[in-house]
């Protein structure tokens, strides 16, 4: 059975691509940087899979960004 992904997962998938771009890194980058592939960091943006909370540090770490701003809602939902 296939997972759909809840609000969260979509919420934190759209902070990471813009956090990544705010950063002009790349995906293929980010995932050198955190030992993924670039497949993997375009699944975690599109919400396909969810990320373990050691591997959003990793990302936070990365990106240089507090790891609470993925769960911030900046569209105001």
């Amino acid at each position: 059975m296939k997972r759909r992904a809840n609000e969260i997962d979509g919420i934190i998938g759209e902070n990471l691509r813009f956090y990544r771009v705010m950063r002009k890194m790349t995906q293929e980058k980010l995932g050198r940087a955190v030992g993924l592939s670039f497949q993997q960091i375009q699944k975690y943006e599109k919400a396909l899979s969810r990320i373990a909370v050691s591997t959003l540090l990793d990302i936070s770490k990365a990106l240089n960004i507090p790891m609470v701003l993925f769960w911030t809602d900046r569209r105001g939902r």
